[in-house]
């Protein structure tokens, strides 16, 4: 787990903070704070080379998967997509 998800009551995704970033952060700081400004996403049918290039461009560990109205769905790791421990 590399990632903690931030959503809102009605389950959209509207943050992400990573654990390191979690744990170097001042005792006082809210998640909404320490959360970039721009969250990355992929699309539930998003095509896998597209995914691939997400984590190409943005370096992460995984991404989080929305629908269309932005709900979390799941999340995939850079593991999976490399068909790696599957």
């Amino acid at each position: 787990m590399d990632y903690i998800f931030i959503l809102d009551e009605t389950e959209i995704l509207q943050g992400v903070v990573s654990i390191r970033d979690l744990l170097t952060a001042h005792p006082h700081q809210t998640l909404a704070e320490i959360q970039p400004s721009r969250v990355v996403s992929v699309k539930v049918d998003e095509d896998q080379n597209e995914v691939v290039e997400a984590f190409a461009k943005y370096g992460f560990r995984a991404l989080p998967v929305v629908d269309e109205e932005g709900h979390l769905r799941g999340v995939i790791s850079f593991r999976s997509v490399l068909g790696i421990g599957t």
